[in-house]
Formats: structure tokens, C-alpha cells, sequence
């Protein structure tokens, strides 16, 4: 996906997703031999349900239609970030601070390049994370991919 598509597409959706109280988590376009694929991540306080999921895709596929900011075919699908939340940006982590992350960078960090731990404290641009290892400082520009350890609840 050109970031120019994925700008549009964030713009078409935001300003809904905010005015029903969703938030728009990742967006990703999927292109294949054949039709293509774009996913969004939706959440919210308390949580996202599959009739969430449904509400939205309804209503998000009529802006979809009406801007027509996709060209060709694809499907569109929307689903819940799930026990393994991706983090994406500072907002997200100073949301979860205390909560378990798994971590990659872009640069290593004290030599190495993958963490897992408590996420801690936000500052000067980056944030802590406690791993069993010892403490750790990374810039949010130096994250490659980030994401909660969910909790399985049985």
C-alpha cells in the first residue's frame, strides 16, 4: 500500500470510527494476484465484539463505495485487535504502561533488537520496558512492531 492510499483510507475513516467511539488500531492493504484485501483493527473502551465488527464493516463499506479510494477489487474485513494488541505509536504505550509487551527494533538496543517485559514509563520520546534481563530505554521511531502478551482467560 502507497502511504498516499493509506492516508486516504485513514482519513475517510477516522472521523466515523471517532464519532461512534471507536478507535482505529492498524489498517493494512493486501494486494495479490486476484482481488485484494484491506483489514482494519477496531477498538474501544470495554472492548470490540463481533457485532462491533459488523456494525462497522456495514457502514465503513458505504464510505468505502462512496469514495472509492481503493482501486480494483477487494474484500474488506474488520476484526478486534485481539488478546495480542498491536501497539502502534506513543499513545498506545503510555495506554498500556504496566502491561506486557513483546517488542521489536528497527536499530539494537544495548546489542540486541528483541524484548519482552513490562512496559514502563514514557519520556524524551521513547519509553522503558522492564524485561527479566534488566531495564531498557527505546525511542518509539527505533520500534519495528510491538505488541501486548495477551492473557488467555479460560
Amino acid at each position: 500500500m502507497s502511504g498516499a492510499e493509506e492516508k486516504r483510507i485513514e482519513e475517510i475513516f477516522t472521523g466515523w470510527l471517532t464519532a461512534h467511539n471507536y478507535e482505529l488500531v492498524d489498517l493494512k492493504l493486501f494486494r495479490g494476484k486476484g482481488k485484494g484485501m484491506l483489514k482494519i483493527l477496531i477498538d474501544r473502551e470495554g472492548g470490540v465484539g463481533i457485532d462491533d465488527c459488523a456494525f462497522v464493516s456495514r457502514h465503513l463499506s458505504l464510505l468505502l463505495d462512496a469514495e472509492d479510494p481503493i482501486p480494483g477489487s477487494y474484500n474488506f474485513e474488520v476484526s478486534s485487535p485481539g488478546i495480542d494488541r498491536p501497539l502502534k505509536g506513543e499513545r498506545d504505550f503510555r495506554r498500556f504502561a504496566g502491561g506486557e509487551a513483546k517488542v521489536k527494533t528497527l536499530q539494537p538496543v544495548e546489542g540486541r533488537t528483541y524484548f519482552e517485559g513490562t512496559i514502563g514509563d514514557c519520556a524524551g520520546g521513547g519509553f522503558k520496558i522492564h524485561c527479566r534481563e534488566g531495564d531498557f530505554t527505546i525511542g518509539f521511531d527505533n520500534v519495528s512492531k510491538a505488541n501486548l502478551i495477551g492473557k488467555k482467560r479460560w
